[in-house]
This record gives C-alpha cells, sequence and structure tokens, in this order.
C-alpha cells in the first residue's frame, strides 16, 4: 500500500473509532434522535450511514468502480437520513463494511490512480489525492457533528 494511502487509513480508523464512541450505549430512539424544531439536523445513525456511504462513494471514485453498501431499506428511500436504525451493532456493521471496502480500493491502488486528473463533487477538477483528502476531510467533519449531536442528545435526557 503506498505511504500516502497507509495515512489516511490510519486516520479515518481512528475517525472510525471516535464515531463507534458517539454510538455506543444508544438505544434505537437514540440513534435515531433529532433536535425538534430544528430544521435539517440529522440523526446519528443518519450521520453514521452518510459517512459510510460518502466514503465508499469516494473510494470508489478513485478506483473507478462502483461500490456499495448493504444497508438494509436503502434501495427504497432517496438519502440515508430518512433511514431509520435499530441497533449500534447493525451500524457498527455497515461502518466495518465502508472499512473493508475502502482498504481494498486502498491495498490495490497505484501512484499513477492517485496522480491522475479527474472531476471531484462540485465539477471541480483534482487528483485521486484529492478524492483521499476530502474522504478523510468529510468523514472528520460529520463525526464531529455526531459528537455535537450526541451531546444535544444527552442534555436532554438529563
Amino acid at each position: 500500500m503506498l505511504a500516502e494511502l497507509e495515512a489516511a487509513q490510519g486516520l479515518l480508523k481512528y475517525l472510525h473509532h471516535h464515531v463507534k464512541i458517539e454510538l455506543e450505549g444508544l438505544d434505537e430512539a437514540g440513534l435515531n434522535w433529532v433536535p425538534a424544531g430544528v430544521a435539517a439536523t440529522n440523526s446519528l445513525y443518519g450521520l453514521t450511514l452518510h459517512i459510510a456511504t460518502s466514503q465508499v462513494a469516494f473510494a470508489g471514485a478513485l478506483a473507478h468502480q462502483k461500490l456499495r453498501l448493504d444497508i438494509p431499506g436503502l434501495a427504497e428511500v432517496e438519502t440515508v437520513f430518512q433511514l431509520r436504525g435499530t441497533s449500534v451493532e447493525q451500524t457498527k456493521t455497515i461502518l466495518r463494511q465502508a472499512a473493508e471496502l475502502t482498504n481494498e480500493v486502498f491495498e490495490n491502488v497505484t501512484l499513477e490512480q492517485l496522480d491522475a486528473e479527474t472531476t471531484l463533487p462540485g465539477g471541480g477538477k483534482g487528483t485521486g489525492h484529492s478524492w483521499v483528502q476530502l474522504m478523510v476531510m468529510h468523514t472528520g467533519e460529520h463525526m464531529g457533528h455526531m459528537s455535537l449531536t450526541r451531546q444535544l442528545y444527552q442534555s436532554r435526557q438529563n
């Protein structure tokens, strides 16, 4: 594996660990809770699915492959944020799938693929290096959202 991808893999492993910490001890209500009266907020389950599906999409773009996660009910909705989780274990399994698919891609990506120019979301041009950077940044951003959501949820429970 290329050193850059080993570093990214380590960062993603760290971020996934913290995502799992935010999920610990939640029941179904906690997984699916969103603040009342606040538009455009997402549950911890929805954020975890978004992290997982986005990571796999970035990895797929890097490898020029269409990768898919096995997420119950995904085919019936427009966005992962509409889905409701049933358990922390189910949620962690989906996150684990994303890590496994990403690691498989990272094992096989060449320096030429990283150097190749491609179109990023929003239409900007970048290289495979950009996909890797975006994957890590995006995961970190939403892990932070999860931490804030968990804090809000806990404050409402006390």
